[in-house]
């Protein structure tokens, strides 16, 4: 009889912790969201660990990238002169079609990167963004080499 009641007292008192679980549990939930929101918030999207922060942060960097390129582009492109040089050499408009040439190349490889890499569109979006950040980079270097070769 004593093992009877002992047995129903330990179902009875698992059954009220577990209601207590259960009752309490959309509270823990709700909370949990909320501190997870607040906790998730930034003002800058560089420090945000979703994908679309990490493409917006992607796409501030591509502007100061962007902007970069053109003025060294500018700048190497004011230093050739029109016309031929020696063996037939158009400095000029070869690098007008570099450069064009260069950014289709850029726009289609980075289309590649962010296919590839998976993920929610989001996500595909920061891998292409971030990659045309970094080849934006690499062409802006290589255009200050050519300056700075040919001071």
């Amino acid at each position: 009889m004593i093992r009877l009641l002992t047995i129903t007292l330990s179902i009875l008192i698992s059954l009220a912790s577990i209601s207590f679980a259960v009752d309490e549990y959309p509270a823990i939930k709700k909370k949990s969201k909320k501190q997870y929101e607040q906790n998730n918030v930034v003002s800058d999207p560089c420090e945000s660990t979703s994908g679309i922060g990490q493409w917006e942060c992607a796409q501030k960097k591509m502007e100061i990238a962007d902007k970069k390129l053109n003025a060294t582009y500018k700048v190497l492109i004011g230093m050739l002169q029109d016309g031929f040089w020696p063996n037939g050499v158009e400095p000029k408009k070869d690098l007008i079609e570099a450069q064009r040439l260069w950014i289709k190349y850029r726009d289609a490889n980075c289309q590649l990167v962010g296919g590839i890499s998976g993920g929610a569109p989001e996500w595909r979006s920061a891998y292409y963004e971030n990659c045309r950040v970094e080849m934006t980079e690499k062409r802006t270097e290589e255009l200050q080499k050519y300056i700075e070769e040919h001071k």
